[in-house]
């Protein structure tokens, strides 16, 4: 007997007994591991089932919130990604301009080093060439 209702019409079987233990376990649903893309389906099955109460019992249990409302939408995940790429390129951007402010300190010291010389009257030319060509040496180590 049980061979011949399978048979005739399989589907309205399967959702029978999917809906039988979906309403037994309505309450929470979360170890299901349901993603994203199925929630509209789940949530449109319960309500075909179970109608409005059924719906209302799903979207209000605590534990199967995390499931229902956590996932992030298509548009949030596109400007999660854009974000990302925007955050790494404005880190890039910050260590460039760190370095560039480094490489003008210098060369402002240099200027000033080199202007207090010239404006002191102690410029000769082998103290202008150490102050000029300092910057420029390997460091030694």
């Amino acid at each position: 007997a049980l061979g011949n209702i399978t048979n005739v019409d399989p589907i309205p079987t399967l959702k029978q007994k999917v809906w039988r233990y979906v309403d037994s376990n309505i309450e929470d649903l979360s170890y299901t591991k349901l993603e994203a893309k199925h929630m509209p389906h789940l949530l449109s099955f319960v309500k075909e089932r179970g109608g409005i109460n059924s719906l209302f019992r799903l979207i209000s249990s605590r534990n199967n919130v995390p499931i229902l409302f956590s996932h992030p939408t298509p548009e949030r995940q596109h400007m999660e990604s854009i974000m990302n790429k925007v955050a790494l390129e404005n880190a890039t951007l910050r260590a460039m301009l760190k370095s560039e402010r480094q490489f003008n300190d210098i060369l402002y010291k240099e200027n000033n080093s080199l202007r207090s010389l010239y404006e002191g009257d102690i410029a000769d030319d082998e103290t202008v060439t150490t102050t000029i060509m300092t910057p420029l040496l390997p460091e030694e180590s």
